[in-house]
């Protein structure tokens, strides 16, 4: 977790510098990237995640220890 902390605040800052969340909760979360998906629900919970995480992959240039 303090990992994807780390990384979802670094992508913030070299992304957007102008743009900050106001939190990292998955609801901002949700909102910042425009998923547009229910809120406190396991599965689009799930999708947020998957979405932030592969998004900061992308971004890194290839963190993802997994083939998908």
């Amino acid at each position: 977790m303090a990992l994807a902390r780390r990384k979802i605040r670094e992508y913030d800052f070299e992304r957007d510098r102008d743009i900050k969340l106001e939190s990292y909760k998955l609801s901002e979360l949700n909102w910042r990237f425009m998923l547009n998906l229910p809120s406190h629900n396991a599965i689009d919970d799930c999708k947020v995640c998957a979405y932030v995480y592969l998004a900061i992959d992308r971004e890194a240039g290839g963190i993802c220890y997994v083939e998908i």
